[in-house]
C-alpha cells in the first residue's frame, strides 16, 4: 500500500507539473458551472492507466471528496470493528486497507498538486483539509 501510495503521489506530482492543469489555471476567470457536472474524484477514472483526469479537476472538487472520503473511511472502519465474524485477512486487514479509497484518491492528487502548484486557493483548501486528515489519522 505504501509503495502504491508513493508511486501514485510521484506520478500525480510529475503529471500535475507537466500538464499544468488547465482547469485549475483557469479558475481565476469566472466560469459557468454545469449543474450536471460530476466530481471527478467520486467517479471511476476513465483515463488511460486510470490516471486522475487533471483537466477536469477544479478547486471546488477537493473538499467535498475529502469530506466524503473521511466519512466513508470512518463508516468502513466502524463496519470492520462491529463485524461479528472471526477476523480474517480479508475482512480485517484487506478491508482496512481499502477503507479509505475515496479519501486516498482525492488526497493524493491534492497533496501532490499542493506541493507542485501552490496557489491561494490550494492554501485555503490545505488549511481546512490537513487538520481533518490529521484528526482522522489520530482516531
Amino acid at each position: 500500500m505504501k509503495t502504491q501510495l508513493l508511486t501514485m503521489t510521484a506520478a500525480c506530482a510529475i503529471l500535475g507539473a507537466a500538464v499544468a492543469t488547465p482547469s485549475i489555471m483557469a479558475q481565476e476567470r469566472p466560469t459557468a458551472v454545469k449543474p450536471d457536472r460530476v466530481n471527478p474524484f467520486v467517479a471511476p477514472y476513465t483515463t488511460i492507466y486510470e490516471i486522475p483526469p487533471f483537466e477536469d479537476i477544479r478547486y471546488e472538487d477537493y473538499m467535498p471528496a475529502i469530506k466524503a472520503g473521511i466519512a466513508e473511511q470512518r463508516a468502513n472502519v466502524e463496519a470492520i470493528l462491529s463485524n461479528p465474524a472471526t477476523p480474517t485477512f480479508e475482512n480485517t486487514i484487506l478491508a482496512l486497507d481499502h477503507s479509505g479509497d475515496l479519501l486516498e484518491k482525492a488526497f493524493i492528487v491534492f497533496a501532490a498538486l499542493d506541493e507542485s502548484m501552490s496557489s491561494p486557493e490550494m492554501v485555503a483548501i490545505a488549511e481546512e483539509a490537513y487538520p481533518m486528515i490529521s484528526q482522522l489519522s489520530d482516531e
